[in-house]
């Protein structure tokens, strides 16, 4: 029988997850498509995740290691979308299903911070929501990093706790969710290392059991053992990102790519707010800090300059920067540092009463900003660009005909669009360099326009008979100049031209 104060304890984390989900329903009704166009992918692929089941064949992508040894990186997310990607516009159901997954972190993390005795876990849940518009923007991606940060929110509740076994059971989920779920051991790492900084027991434990259970979750998979090659191409990625910028062979992509100090600063100014909230409460309680505390100080000091590298790395910054801020606000803020400071407020003649809310009206003013800027972003952006060129693909190619594309990051539309034909290259272009690295370097070549066109190369090698690509992108070619090769398909958003005759 629950009891009055068990009910009512529920309100506050309902409350804020109703908000948070009418936030980014908002977000996702918004005129026109998805900011990020991996979207389209995952719904499609959710879509047809019954049909398919685990076969390991993927033609949609003939010229990647995924045509016959295709694994699902994100299969949980999927899971969890396919109820919802239904009809002729599965991504509808997917955004909304996802961004119940993005509602349910604000959610996780009031729950975190109230479990863990932290004062104000309301104001600690608005600082995470004012953290940035590019937090808030991720989150309001349909991409499986929306349940990868859900399980790092609740992953951090029992590394704060001290819970090896679940903590490798959430590992475990994480392996069957992400593309890269070393990111929860190596994290839980920091925090080890922290905690033995306080001079206390380090707990090691808690980083291996989360080692553990991501090994556990990637040698139990669904695809297994071809998810160990997910690691090996993400370190390829990293490879480039870091090393290779400036001479990479292919592309990485842009979430990879760093700020810059002035970027960084118009982006996150809650996340440099909380930075500063961290060193006065870690100085004020630098004595009595507790070792989860440091040890979230640690972890969050990491993923801050590990976010300058990799944009995409606020991920993980925004909740454990949040957290470690409050928890050491709740170590600073004692008996007697409450008493000194309602003395000094008393013989100052001031109302301490307007702390609180002054923090809640900052906190505020950085919310609204950040949501300016998802605003803005997701204003305007085009619908699915190749569904017309899909209907004509339709009514001119065979079912599983294979057409040409150059872009990778064109992929998701393709096959969110055109399911009935097969292309070349999509979703990361180092699935191209495992598969061969010879054709995906000539591939590379020719999109960066370091080399010409090749009409009879791709049609030979691939027997493909026509080339798609966006519309805006035939500007980066002269051969598809208007005195040129002309399109057989052409709209505001895509073209299609013929490689050897339609």
């Amino acid at each position: 029988m629950h009891t009055s104060n068990e009910r009512l304890s529920w309100i506050a984390p309902t409350a804020v997850f109703l908000y948070f989900l009418a936030l980014f329903a908002f977000v996702h009704t918004r005129p026109g498509g998805q900011v990020e166009r991996d979207g389209y992918f995952h719904a499609r692929a959710s879509q047809t995740l019954l049909s398919r089941g685990l076969s390991r064949k993927f033609p949609w992508t003939q010229a990647s290691v995924w045509k016959d040894s295709f694994h699902d990186k994100e299969f949980l997310y999927h899971v969890w979308l396919a109820p919802f990607s239904r009809g002729d516009a599965p991504i509808r159901g997917a955004a909304a299903a996802s961004g119940v997954l993005a509602a349910a972190v604000f959610a996780a993390f009031f729950i975190f911070l109230r479990a863990n005795r932290v004062p104000w876990p309301l104001l600690g849940t608005a600082l995470l929501a004012s953290i940035g518009g590019p937090f808030l923007l991720r989150l309001s991606f349909v991409r499986a990093h929306v349940l990868a940060v859900l399980l790092f929110v609740v992953a951090l509740h029992y590394l704060v706790r001290r819970r090896k076994r679940e903590l490798a059971v959430v590992g475990f989920a994480l392996a069957w969710s992400y593309s890269f779920p070393l990111v929860l051991p190596a994290f839980a790492g920091l925090y080890c290392l922290g905690r033995f900084l306080t001079g206390k027991d380090a707990e090691w434990g808690l980083a291996a059991a989360a080692l553990v259970g991501v090994l556990l979750g990637l040698a139990i998979h669904p695809y297994t053992p071809l998810t160990l090659g997910t690691l090996w191409t993400h370190l390829q990625i990293l490879w480039i990102a870091i090393g290779q910028r400036s001479m990479a062979a292919v592309e990485v992509a842009r979430e990879f790519a760093p700020y810059g100090t002035r970027d960084f600063i118009l982006a996150y100014p809650g996340l440099l707010l909380a930075g500063a909230g961290l060193c006065a409460g870690g100085w004020l309680s630098a004595k009595r800090a507790s070792a989860e505390t440091l040890g979230l100080i640690i972890a969050a000091a990491a993923s801050c300059v590990l976010t300058l590298a990799f944009s995409r790395a606020i991920e993980y910054a925004a909740p454990l920067t949040a957290a470690a801020a409050l928890f050491a606000a709740r170590d600073a803020l004692d008996e007697e540092t409450v008493s000194r400071m309602l003395a000094w407020f008393k013989k100052e003649n001031r109302w301490p009463g307007f702390v609180k809310p002054g923090l809640f009206l900052i906190l505020f003013g950085l919310h609204v900003h950040s949501l300016a800027y998802v605003v803005e972003m997701s204003e305007g952006n085009d619908p699915p660009r190749f569904a017309g060129a899909a209907k004509w693909m339709a009514d001119n190619l065979e079912e599983g005909e294979t057409v040409a594309n150059l872009w990778w990051d064109d992929f998701p539309e393709l096959y969110y669009s055109a399911p009935r034909q097969t292309f070349l290259v999509g979703l990361d272009p180092t699935f191209m360099l495992r598969w061969d690295k010879e054709k995906a370097l000539k591939l590379e070549l020719m999109r960066t326009g370091r080399a010409p066109l090749d009409p009879d190369w791709i049609a030979e090698t691939f027997g493909a008979r026509v080339l798609a690509l966006r519309a805006p992108s035939a500007r980066f070619y002269p051969q598809l100049q208007p005195s040129g090769w002309q399109p057989v398909y052409l709209d505001r958003y895509a073209a299609v031209y013929a490689l050897k005759g339609p």
